[in-house]
């Protein structure tokens, strides 16, 4: 598992990279000391109650209602001229299914996707500068508080037949085991 995390970062520092001026090396070397690392799920909260696991009961509870989720992971990765934040959730697939006899079959495959980043002054707030997929689907509304990191992301869904749009507030805590050397 730390293997693949080591390869993601990797993988995110060779995807395209944000040159900064000298004077934002130092500024990058303190984000890099109070932020960067792996962030693991710990809570996903929808907006509104659904049934994605099909058991009957709706809730709020996105971590209890896709199993899979609890492998989602954020990795900042912080450079002298680079800030990156990588993002692995679980990407809802339908399995084809007679819908007239049977039940919708779906599944889910873990996606990762980069976005290039920059932080407010206060470096409590995280911006994602040019998001490689449309704004809709990027993680937004970005906030860290120590090892705590919270965002809203917006996925649609299926329940059942009918597919929906969902809002999630996910937090995510930093492994403080995971440690890197700045460069």
């Amino acid at each position: 598992m730390r293997l693949k995390h080591f390869i993601y970062i990797i993988l995110l520092l060779t995807i395209g990279s944000c040159k900064k001026e000298p004077s934002d090396t130092l500024s990058n070397k303190k984000i890099f000391d109070l932020y960067n690392g792996t962030y693991f799920i710990e809570s996903a909260v929808s907006e509104s109650p659904v049934d994605i696991n099909q058991d009957g009961v709706s809730s709020n509870n996105t971590l209890s209602e896709i199993e899979e989720l609890k492998f989602s992971h954020v990795n900042l990765v912080i450079r002298s001229s680079t800030m990156a934040l990588g993002m692995g959730w679980p990407e809802q697939n339908s399995i084809p299914t007679d819908h007239e006899t049977e039940s919708p079959v779906y599944t889910y495959n873990y996606q990762s996707r980069s976005y290039t980043i920059d932080f407010n002054n206060d470096l409590d707030e995280i911006n994602i500068i040019r998001p490689n997929e449309s704004q809709h689907l990027a993680p937004y509304d970005i906030k860290i508080d120590g090892d705590l990191l919270t965002l809203k992301i917006t996925r649609i869904i299926y329940v059942g037949l009918e597919k929906k749009e969902i809002v999630v507030t996910a937090s995510f805590r930093k492994d403080p085991d995971l440690i890197e050397t700045y460069f």
